[in-house]
């Protein structure tokens, strides 16, 4: 290997150091879980705030991925507004985009629209009928990559797709009484 190519790669060696927490952690452990479970006690009410039992460390820049959705009390998938479960979570760097060719009145209607759907996890509403529905079993989506840091709460929005007509009408995706339960694995790399 020529000197150049050598300096090269003791350089990229130290940048890829230089980030990396001096903290404990653990070496053998590349995956963590977070099970998400969310009791919705109003349909009224889109947004959740859970405290964790304890604090979630991540100590190297990690890829989250959703692994399973299960809902207790869903709205059932009976039309175009409730075709699809919007998930949105602020701890999370969630970066999606969207593109949509629904027919618009006003350029505030389009961009209250995508905005709802921005930066957010969108999961199909598999609920017809019944108690519990499994919305997305097992399958490792990938959300985001998160860089190292310290969870003590989870903040976050839960919506229906809504797609009526020319105003944006963004209801609930979970009834009174219902919850729903997300379990993230985190994958450090």
């Amino acid at each position: 290997m020529e000197w150049g190519q050598q300096m090269r790669k003791h350089e990229q060696v130290s940048r890829d150091a230089m980030y990396q927490n001096s903290n404990y952690s653990f070496e053998r452990r590349e995956k963590k879980t977070l099970i998400l479970e969310v009791d919705m006690p109003s349909a009224a009410n889109t947004t959740f705030s859970v405290n964790l039992l304890e604090p979630l460390i991540i100590d190297k820049l990690s890829d989250i991925y959703l692994d399973n959705f299960t809902t207790y009390n869903a709205v059932v998938n009976t039309s175009i507004e409730n075709m699809s479960i919007i998930l949105g979570i602020e701890q999370f760097n969630i970066v999606s985009n969207i593109a949509s060719n629904i027919a618009r009145n006003t350029d505030s209607d389009e961009t209250t629209r995508d905005s709802q759907k921005f930066n957010k996890i969108v999961i199909p509403n598999e609920y017809v009928s019944g108690g519990t529905q499994t919305h997305k079993g097992k399958k490792m989506n990938y959300i985001c990559s998160i860089n190292p840091t310290k969870l003590f709460q989870i903040n976050g929005t839960i919506t229906d797709a809504g797609q009526t007509g020319t105003v944006p009408t963004y209801g609930e995706a979970i009834q009174a009484d219902g919850r729903f339960i997300a379990e993230f694995v985190i994958v450090s790399r």
